[in-house]
């Protein structure tokens, strides 16, 4: 079960706020937090970031531990949100995916992945940002 009533949206070229036509989500409006989404070549993905766009969106849906059948716990949801919002705002500073799994620009394949994730930068991946 999704938090959006079973309903998956596709993730737009332009996000929302950036033009984006309801018939691109896949449904009336335009994407919500809690609207599970997925981009071209993906299943699923917790976030979208369009940096020439300067807009990111965060999917609540997969995130909630409900959508896997554990106990529901806001302390992880919270978590999850503030790890997801810090990688999609790396990538509208710039900053590309980063193989150092625990890393805040790491993209996680899983809930558990992403569990694992700092809410902060790597070594290298701050210094990019610094050097610009």
């Amino acid at each position: 079960m999704t938090c959006s009533a079973g309903v998956q949206r596709a993730c737009p070229a332009d996000l929302p706020g950036g033009g984006a036509a309801p018939a691109q989500l896949g449904g009336p409006g335009p994407a919500r937090p809690a609207d599970d989404l997925y981009a071209p070549g993906e299943e699923y993905v917790f976030g979208l970031a369009r940096p020439g766009r300067g807009a990111a969106v965060v999917s609540t849906a997969r995130l909630h531990n409900h959508f896997y059948g554990r106990i529901p716990c806001e302390d992880d949801l919270v978590d999850r949100i503030a790890k997801e919002g810090a990688h999609e705002l790396g990538h509208l500073l710039g900053l590309d995916h980063c193989d150092e799994t625990s890393a805040v620009m790491y993209a996680p394949r899983s809930l558990d992945e992403l569990d694992r994730k700092r809410k902060m930068l790597c070594t290298a991946c701050a210094a990019r940002l610094v050097a610009g």
